[in-house]
């Protein structure tokens, strides 16, 4: 069964592959020409044009560049094995945390997902999110309840690398970090037999982290201008005046059942996240 979910959703995101999303747009030249810098040499922590974007998907391209040579095809490819290991991940975890089906259930789901299936079809580097989220989490969980040390480092490194994949992926090593204090407070037994493994832990996970976090350090304004551009309705917050950041917050409430990105580039404009009968069974989880 997990083959053919894993064959329909390779067939989703290979077909058509060079011609749909048609031609390439900026975003994607701008990870194209990070993969050629990274093959001239350069070890990149930290990619500054384009408002400075996030290396580990540029790497994952240069490593497509060697395989299949400097093409449109090469830069995709690197976001559909992305995608297609996303799902396998999803897998491993759904089936740890809740069973067999429901494995199967989200692994399926995620498949022909439109939002995983068109993030995986572009060469940008969002994809690279959810798949880094899962692995943290999965090997994080296997640490805590099925011991050994190399869970733990496995956790820590995808921790670390998480903050390299996209402006978001720092929320990853935060989400487990929450979660372990919510752990110390329904279930405190595995956090306190394993004290030393989420130790080892953090420490890999900071030791990855540290080459950015000195570029961030060192370089302020350069690391945070894509941040800083999207700040103006935070600043109006702290100003006194929440109505944008309301406004906000009831769009991205709204965009998994109401209406979605009305960006052409990025979806087929206005559609939600969910069906209807996909957003019943996401708001029921919500509840549950």
């Amino acid at each position: 069964m997990l083959l053919a979910i894993m064959l329909v959703a390779a067939f989703f995101r290979f077909y058509q592959l060079d011609r749909v999303p048609p031609g390439l747009q900026h975003d994607e030249i701008f990870k194209a020409k990070g993969a050629l810098r990274i093959l001239d040499g350069t070890l990149l922590v930290f990619s500054e044009p384009n408002a400075g974007e996030l290396p580990l998907f540029m790497y994952l391209v240069a490593l497509s560049f060697q395989l299949l040579g400097k093409n449109l095809l090469a830069i995709r490819l690197a976001a559909v094995i992305c995608g297609l290991a996303g799902i396998l991940a999803c897998w491993l975890l759904a089936r740890k945390l809740f069973g067999r089906w429901v494995g199967l259930l989200s692994a399926a789901f995620l498949a022909v997902s439109f939002w995983h299936v068109f993030d995986s079809r572009v060469g940008l580097e969002p994809i690279t999110v959810p798949l880094m989220a899962t692995l943290s989490f999965y090997f994080l969980w296997l640490g805590l309840y099925e011991d050994g040390y190399r869970f733990f480092v496995l956790a820590g490194l995808c921790l670390g690398l998480s903050v390299y994949t996209y402006q978001s992926g720092i929320l990853v090593p935060i989400a487990a970090f929450f979660f372990v204090l919510y752990l110390l407070v329904v279930d405190r037994e595995p956090v306190r037999k394993h004290l030393k493994g989420l130790a080892l832990l953090s420490v890999i996970a900071l030791l990855v982290f540290a080459p950015l976090g000195h570029y961030i350090l060192t370089h302020p304004q350069t690391s945070l201008s894509r941040v800083s551009q999207l700040s103006h309705h935070l600043g109006l917050l702290l100003s006194g005046n929440p109505q944008p950041v309301l406004e906000d917050g009831l769009k991205v409430a709204g965009m998994f059942s109401w209406q979605g990105d009305p960006e052409w580039r990025y979806n087929v404009a206005g559609r939600p996240v969910f069906d209807w009968i996909t957003a019943m069974a996401f708001y029921a989880g919500l509840l549950i």
